[in-house]
């Protein structure tokens, strides 16, 4: 004789037994997500962003760093962020060499694929560095246009952190459109620039 009921329990102690693993799995991906956090606040394990300005808010860095992450194992593009308060004399391009040598920028990733964006906060100046490997990516006019144009108002907004955001959403998805062989179209600079 059959016994549905047997079935029925049998079914509800597997998905209580499912539901609970799953719970643990999430509450250990929330306690490790917020050790990472609280280590990247305090200057460690930000990989992709390093704020010797003290520009950004521990949070938004945090954010940064975990989106560049995202774009490093997505697209092995290798993007930095890097906020100073002066160049120690040097010039903002030789600062941002020296930089990308120093860190490493792009030497794990095939073909030097790495973006350094550099802001000096003492002197008001931007810079950006492509590797060799994304040079065809990022071409001069698209570089020229987030160094001389958007890099100007990101920085006299008052929501920084939403202008880096914006940036860096720029750069991935010109990254993304360079993989699909889309070749870089010089119109959308003017439009941007037309839209303002």
């Amino acid at each position: 004789r059959r016994r549905p009921w047997r079935r029925l329990v049998v079914w509800r102690v597997v998905l209580a037994a499912v539901g609970a693993a799953i719970s643990h799995f999430v509450g250990l991906e929330a306690a490790i997500g917020n050790a990472y956090r609280t280590a990247c606040s305090a200057g460690l394990w930000c990989k992709h962003v390093k704020d010797a300005a003290g520009l950004l808010p521990d949070d938004d860095r945090w954010r940064l760093d975990q989106y560049s992450r995202w774009v490093l194992r997505e697209s092995d593009v290798d993007m930095r962020f890097v906020f100073v308060n002066g160049t120690s004399g040097k010039t903002i391009e030789q600062f941002a060499v020296d930089t990308v040598e120093a860190l490493g920028i792009g030497g794990k990733t095939r073909e030097e694929r790495g973006v350094l964006f550099l802001y000096d906060l003492a002197g008001k100046r931007a810079r950006i560095e492509v590797g060799y490997g994304l040079e065809g990516y990022f071409p001069d006019a698209f570089v020229n246009y987030l160094i001389h144009d958007h890099a100007r108002e990101l920085f006299a907004s008052r929501d920084i952190s939403l202008a880096l955001r914006l940036l860096l959403r720029m750069l991935h998805t010109r990254i993304r459109q360079a993989v699909l062989g889309a070749q870089f179209d010089p119109r959308v600079l003017e439009m941007a620039r037309s839209a303002r």
